[in-house]
């Protein structure tokens, strides 16, 4: 489904079929077109592409009739931004300002060429804060998809929703199968929500308050960057799972995810929970 069509039934009194996965394609590059599209095509499937809109037309990028060809065909078209900046690199006290500003540049274009402006954003770099959030809220956003692994569930924060990356480095099919197979940690609180790192807080640490009932606790796991460097430690409260993260080592890059993996009790499912951090002084 388009991520749109499964967030309407994710949220609705009917039921999201069990086996349903929802493709997003950043950027509106020109080999959408011209290689996905005939792939999605014969097997019947739609996506949702995301659009910087300062980017459309350019050299390999999608021109706006392309992209309103394909929106007429049943793809779902959603906002990546005007510019595609780095936006946490503005001071703390502009971030929300520059944002917006951004965010209505690009709704003059999507109103001119599309006829409306899109209700689904996908964060550049999936790099976002608080008040970018409220700020998507306030124009009317009813959610936006980050860069941060894991299974969407009605209890994933919806201006943060998680995708699996499947690129050149994770995308081969066993790969997507292997993905398709996960389950959500149905992760109830994350402390801290702001995934910016705090200054003098590296290594951060992660609280996760979680109510699956079905997971084995005693074989939690815990990655961060994909590396084992990592302590895990939980305690029950009545019918909650209390999980706290922390990286062994400082975080050394720009963007790194904390992953927590947990098999039910009788090993037949596995369960996934992705949090990003970032520390926008560590560069591009």
């Amino acid at each position: 489904m388009t991520l749109g069509n499964a967030l309407d039934l994710l949220y609705s009194e009917d039921r999201l079929p069990e086996k349903t996965a929802v493709i997003t394609i950043d950027d509106g590059y020109r080999s959408i077109r011209e290689n996905a599209v005939p792939l999605l095509d014969k097997y019947g499937y739609r996506a949702t592409i995301f659009v910087p809109t300062s980017h459309v037309g350019g050299g390999n990028y999608l021109t706006w009739g392309q992209i309103a060809e394909l929106q007429k065909k049943g793809f779902e078209i959603g906002n990546h931004s005007h510019s595609h900046e780095y936006f946490l690199n503005h001071p703390k006290g502009k971030i929300a300002e520059k944002f917006e500003e951004d965010l209505k540049k690009s709704h003059k274009l999507f109103e001119q060429h599309l006829g409306g402006v899109p209700d689904l954003y996908a964060y550049p770099f999936g790099e976002y804060n608080p008040e970018m959030t409220e700020v998507l809220k306030k124009h009317g956003y009813r959610a936006a998809a980050a860069q941060k692994s894991g299974v969407i569930c009605t209890e994933s924060n919806q201006f943060a929703l998680p995708r699996f990356p499947m690129n050149l480095n994770y995308g081969k099919p066993e790969d997507f199968a292997e993905k398709l197979r996960m389950n959500p940690l149905r992760v109830v609180k994350a402390e801290p929500s702001d995934p910016v790192v705090v200054s003098g807080q590296n290594p951060p640490k992660l609280e996760l308050t979680v109510k699956n009932s079905e997971i084995y606790s005693e074989g939690l796991q815990c990655f961060v960057g994909g590396k084992r460097n990592c302590s895990i430690e939980h305690t029950r409260k009545k019918d909650r799972l209390v999980i706290r993260v922390s990286s062994t080592d400082k975080l050394a890059s720009r963007r790194t995810l904390y992953t927590v993996t947990a098999s039910s009790e009788d090993g037949s499912r596995w369960f996934w929970y992705s949090h990003l951090w970032i520390i926008p002084e560590y560069g591009e």
